[in-house]
């Protein structure tokens, strides 16, 4: 987000990389309020080593550097504030949303995509920090909120393989992605205004639901 840099540089960032001082007393922690730019976060590195701290806010994805304290920012004597390449970073728990550093054919995307769906598909989503969207609630999905527009990417993983929901082909290749549900892969070839790109949560989540009853 350009305002949370913009405050980061002028409080001097320093550019340190994360080790285990990002962990905290977990007995004494307590979550930052609303106005905060970052929030108590439980986080696996690449290497699989666990640590807990304050990290960015993450609201639909993170990418490049992601920056976090040891204590509480918002409590006197501010912490000194550090980041971490998101490449260093595996997943991330925060406010019960989980979020991974995912890889599309063996390649690191250098982003850490926000999961809004879980089931036999899950759904991740990556948007422009700088357009956050406004909440909307959506029944079944794990998130609080969908994406109520089409500047954002999709990428959904079934089996361990992970693919990205390509724009211009949106209509051909999900109709075939969820083409066991015919009804359903009907309405996405049929351009229902209720299933298109900006729709993937209900997509996919109805997808879970009725297979998971189908079977």
């Amino acid at each position: 987000m350009n305002h949370f840099l913009r405050a980061f540089i002028v409080a001097a960032i320093s550019s340190l990389p994360l080790n285990g001082h990002a962990q905290t007393d977990t007995t004494s922690t307590q979550d930052t309020s609303e106005k905060s730019l970052m929030a108590w976060s439980e986080v696996v590195l690449a290497q699989g080593k666990k640590v807990q701290g304050y990290f960015s806010l993450n609201e639909a994805g993170l990418e490049k550097r992601i920056y976090y304290c040891a204590t509480n920012p918002e409590v006197k004597p501010h912490p000194e504030t550090k980041f971490v390449n998101v490449d260093n970073i595996h997943s991330m728990t925060q406010r019960g949303r989980y979020s991974e550093s995912l890889k599309l054919k063996g390649k690191s995307l250098h982003l850490l995509a926000l999961r809004v769906v879980e089931g036999p598909v899950e759904l991740f989503t990556f948007a422009d920090p700088k357009s956050i969207p406004l909440p909307v609630p959506l029944p079944g999905a794990t998130a609080v909120f969908a994406i109520p527009y089409i500047n954002n990417h999709w990428y959904l993983r079934r089996n361990g393989e992970l693919i990205e929901v390509r724009r211009g082909q949106f209509e051909t290749q999900i109709a075939e992605y969820v083409q066991d549900l015919p009804t359903l892969a009907a309405k996405v070839r049929s351009k229902d205004k209720e299933y298109q790109y900006q729709d993937m949560i209900r997509i996919i989540t109805e997808y879970n639901q009725q297979l998971t009853t189908t079977k």
